[in-house]
Parts: C-alpha cells; sequence; structure tokens
C-alpha cells in the first residue's frame, strides 16, 4: 500500500510540474494576432525582376527594379525606379518612372516622376508618353492620370491635362485642354 501511496505522489508531482512548465512557456510567450504579425515590418529585395510569359514562351510581363521594399501591415510595395516591359500585338512597350507604388494584390500601380511609356515597331520607338504621375492597371493593361502628359509620335506633339488609355486596344482619351503640333518628315532637298 505504501507503494501505490509514492506511485500517486509521483504521478501526481510530475502533473503539477508539466502543468507549471505549460503555464509559463505560455505565459512567456508573445502573443500573436495573426500570421503577418510574426513577419518583420518591411522587407527589402535588390535587383528584384518577375517575368511572366505565355503559353508559347514569350514576354508577355517583365517587372524590374533595383530596389523593392515591401510593408507587411499595408502589404504595399515600393519600387525604385521600375521598368515594365509589356509585349502587345507582338510589339513592345516600356513603362519606367523614378518610383512606384503598388497595391496589395498588383491590380494597381502607381508611377511617379519622369513617367515614360514608350512604344515600339520593328526596334524603333513609334511613340512616347511623358507624364509626372500615372496610374497603371496590369491586368486590364489600362492607365490614367489627372496630371500634364505629353504624347510625342512621328512629328507629333500633344499636349493634355489628364489622360485615360488602353495598351492593349492602342487607344488613349485625352480628358481636357488637349492641344498639339504636326511636323512633317522634312525630306531632303534635291539640288
Amino acid at each position: 500500500m505504501l507503494r501505490n501511496k509514492k506511485f500517486v505522489y509521483v504521478c501526481f508531482t510530475i502533473v503539477v510540474l508539466g502543468l507549471i512548465t505549460t503555464a509559463l512557456y505560455n505565459r512567456a510567450k508573445p502573443l500573436q494576432k495573426d500570421a503577418s504579425a510574426a513577419l518583420p515590418a518591411t522587407t527589402t529585395i535588390l535587383d528584384f525582376n518577375a517575368v511572366e510569359l505565355t503559353n508559347a514562351g514569350q514576354l508577355q510581363r517583365q517587372l524590374s527594379t533595383p530596389q523593392l521594399v515591401h510593408h507587411a501591415a499595408s502589404s504595399k510595395k515600393k519600387l525604385q525606379n521600375p521598368i515594365i516591359h509589356l509585349t502587345r500585338n507582338k510589339q513592345p512597350w516600356t513603362i519606367t518612372a523614378d518610383h512606384a507604388i503598388s497595391n496589395h494584390d498588383d491590380s494597381k500601380i502607381i508611377l511617379k516622376g519622369h513617367v515614360h511609356i514608350k512604344q515600339y515597331k520593328n526596334n524603333l520607338k513609334i511613340s512616347e508618353l511623358q507624364t509626372s504621375r500615372l496610374n497603371y492597371y496590369p491586368k486590364t493593361q489600362k492607365v490614367e492620370t489627372d496630371q500634364a502628359i505629353t504624347y510625342l509620335s512621328q512629328g507629333m506633339t500633344i499636349h493634355s491635362k489628364g489622360l485615360r488609355a488602353d495598351l492593349h486596344e492602342e487607344t488613349m482619351e485625352l480628358v481636357s485642354n488637349a492641344r498639339g503640333t504636326y511636323v512633317p518628315n522634312k525630306k531632303p532637298k534635291r539640288s
């Protein structure tokens, strides 16, 4: 009987020590409200390059930046000197800026500072759009701005306040105060 009492006492002591250890361990562990609380506040990626190819292996979209900073709390990404390459109708487009901010699901990219959209055909630039700020929607291939724009294309220069454009359809709507000039290509004079 003494043996049974000792066994019960030892088991009781082990259970109590286990409960105390569990309570101390859980008390020392910080409480996390969700999984993102465990993430660092920001993550910086240097020389970031993302490429999206078509099923045939052709370039559809590419995003390059020397520095991408991801903020975990807002899930926004800040890009320094981003370069976006697109291929539409087998013709390349390039979008560049000084800075960009991408929202949590990358459905909207706000480009700021020296924003340029260049369209190429047969490796020659055929048009260029310049502005200081532009909203780019990658999924729909649409862009818009309420800032002043300059559009250059084959001797034509157009200035406007605001723009809405569809890169896929190659259409643009000038919002207000549109004015332009056209200088035809000068042909060399025959002597």
